[in-house]
């Protein structure tokens, strides 16, 4: 045995053997394809949805400008990003064409300026060198001379359009520069920056984008200290839609394909390097590809760790990953290891009986195979339960990322709709015709799924507005009405008497004017400590059979009455503490944490002990997490 032991490491050194490196990468092209951040200035209410921005130009050349386009708002900015792994790479010549709906003629353009900048760990920006050559105010809809201005996006009509023919669709190239339109950027023109400078941004590895509207006052100033101006619109607030730049696509023309997931060093392999650069990294902020943020979310986490161990390629290679993921090349060497080792140290007079036997002295006994079989089933025995738990983590955070996805995509929404958020369910109390619009889709009668592309959260959330399903979230059922009702939601439920509607201001009663309306971001006093989104699922029991349903609203403590007032009328829970006996919330500033302190009840409608299934609230037995005081 402590010959076998000593063996096990020299056997999981197969596995830390290193493997064979993949073929370089060719240069891709692509276009943005995410939206990292939309934080619109006022100004953009004719032109609201970040969506427009993904994809290729929609370009109608000189005249028209490109109407397939969002609004930034003054001094607004977006951020965008590209597939998982995906990036921006300094190369000859142009990397990358900025497409806004700039017009006009040859020697005259209406241009909206905008500063571009790049950053590799979506924290620190590099910004083009600009500059602007104009000596006074631009006013709405006035022309100026191109030739004074460089370095910004918004000066180049669009000439690609990606489209269909009947709306202005052409085949001409979106990546070349010299008949696509937009501006043109090369990452060369970036060397003396300091970020660049000192390695806080690589030119080779641009995962982000950031495009700011120019306020064109002049009280900015370009590269060279020279004040900047473009057209103002109306510089006295409320903003007119003219002042702001507005954004058609990002196109990329020197770019880094996206590699496959887990593949942290691009060598075309998931081994135990990339184990190695996730794990040095783990808990990391602003991190990147290549320290292990597989998605793309900025963090390096559990739900990286899911997609390496998803994705890991047995037997090609490991280090690290040996003691955790042993592909069967490890196992095989493990056993093959024992088994001579136990062979060198046999008694001599056991070997002799073998050898004077009729069998030849090189096969193995019973008890080597048992002995090596065991401590096989004893190493899988430890090494499962302990992949299971990284896995399960991996989901919970996983499931975190998007629930902060819905917190954000909600300030979206209110940043779009004079600063309300959106409502839970804004006919519910509609009669007949009503009950038919959720915060995560619309169904065109009661018996009919919800089309998530339709709700109104679907511009903010991307993947065809269709929400993210909690990964742990498995055990409900879809084949009824019932376990349909909710569909869609993903597993997660809004705080809807407070957050979602102004039922704590008009009352809650049959056709309140409180279901039509969220609630105001200011009506919110302690965003940090108000929940918005929480896992959520209604626990069913239909003759001794448990299961859950989607339940898209997390229930507060007690009801409210028809003034508005919190009344002693309980209501049935609907939080699901899925992860480890912890429920993920969402709190209205966006930021997202695990709470364990369970309370609950022993019923419910649906026939069910939801304090068995693990379905009731946390912290204190009142209303004081989810009201806005």
């Amino acid at each position: 045995m402590k010959g076998l032991i000593v063996a096990i490491p020299g056997a999981l050194a197969l596995l830390a053997a290193g493997s064979p490196a993949g073929a370089a990468e060719e240069p891709a092209q692509f276009f943005a394809s995410r939206i990292v951040e939309y934080s619109p200035g006022v100004g953009n209410a004719l032109f609201p949805d970040p969506q427009l921005a993904l994809g290729g130009p929609r370009g109608l050349g000189w005249v028209n400008g490109s109407l397939h386009v969002v609004s930034l708002g003054v001094q607004g900015h977006l951020v965008l990003g590209f597939q998982p792994g995906a990036a921006i790479a300094d190369a000859d010549g142009p990397d990358l064409i900025v497409s806004e709906n700039a017009f006009g003629s040859l020697f005259l353009r209406y241009a909206e300026l905008v500063r571009v900048g790049v950053s590799t760990n979506g924290t620190d920006y590099a910004f083009f060198p600009n500059w602007c050559g104009l000596t006074g105010l631009v006013g709405p809809y006035q022309n100026i001379d191109p030739s004074l201005v460089s370095g910004f996006a918004g000066i180049e009509p669009v000439h690609a359009n990606v489209g269909p023919l009947e709306e202005g669709g052409n085949d001409l190239d979106p990546f070349d520069p010299d008949v696509a339109g937009g501006d043109v950027f090369d990452l060369a023109d970036l060397a003396g920056d300091p970020l660049v400078v000192a390695g806080d941004v690589d030119v080779g590895r641009i995962y982000y984008v950031k495009l700011i509207d120019v306020l064109g006052d002049g009280s900015e100033q370009d590269s060279f200290g020279n004040p900047v101006y473009d057209p103002t619109g109306n510089m006295e607030p409320p903003y007119s839609d003219e002042t702001s730049a507005d954004v058609d696509a990002l196109s990329v023309i020197n770019g880094l394909p996206a590699p496959r997931p887990g593949d942290a060093n691009r060598d075309g392999v998931v081994d135990g390097a990339d184990y190695t650069l996730w794990a040095d990294h783990y808990g990391g902020n602003g991190m990147t590809w290549e320290q292990g943020d597989f998605t793309a979310d900025g963090l390096t986490d559990g739900a990286d760790f899911t997609l390496w161990a998803d994705n890991y390629s047995p037997g090609s290679g490991g280090g690290a990953s040996a003691a955790m993921v042993p592909a069967p090349t490890a196992l095989f060497a493990l056993t093959l290891g024992g088994v001579l080792l136990l062979r060198r140290r046999r008694p001599a007079s056991l070997a002799r009986t073998a050898a004077a036997g009729k069998r030849g002295s090189g096969a193995f006994t019973l008890i080597e195979l048992l002995v090596v079989v065991a401590i096989v089933a004893l190493l899988v025995a430890m090494l499962l339960p302990a992949l299971s738990r990284a896995r399960a983590y991996g989901r919970s955070t996983m499931c975190r990322t998007n629930l902060a996805g819905l917190a954000r995509a909600n300030q979206m929404y209110a940043g779009a709709n004079s600063g309300r958020y959106v409502p839970a369910a804004s006919d519910i109390f509609a009669g007949v015709t009503g009950n038919r619009n959720r915060w995560h889709g619309v169904r065109a009668n009661l018996s009919s799924p919800f089309d998530p592309a339709k709700g109104p959260l679907a511009r903010y959330l991307g993947s065809g507005g269709k929400v993210k399903a909690c990964p742990s979230f498995v055990d409900f059922r879809t084949e009824t009405a019932w376990g349909a009702y909710e569909a869609g939601s993903g597993g997660y439920g809004y705080s809807d008497i407070y957050v979602g509607s102004t039922f704590w201001e008009h009352g809650f009663y049959h056709n309140s004017p409180g279901q039509r309306l969220g609630a105001r971001i200011e009506d919110v006093k302690k965003p940090a400590e108000t929940v918005m989104f929480t896992d959520a699922a209604m626990p069913y029991d239909a003759g001794g059979k448990r299961y859950y349903v989607e339940e898209s609203f997390c229930y507060c403590v007690f009801d409210l009455d028809e003034t508005g007032k919190v009344t002693d009328r309980r209501r049935f829970p609907s939080i699901h503490f899925r992860h480890f006996g912890s429920a993920n919330v969402a709190w209205c500033d966006s930021h997202v944490t695990g709470r364990d302190e369970f309370h609950s009840v022993a019923s419910n409608p649906y026939g069910a002990d939801p304090e068995q299934m693990h379905v009731g609230w946390f912290g204190p037995d009142d209303n004081s997490l989810f009201d806005l005081e």
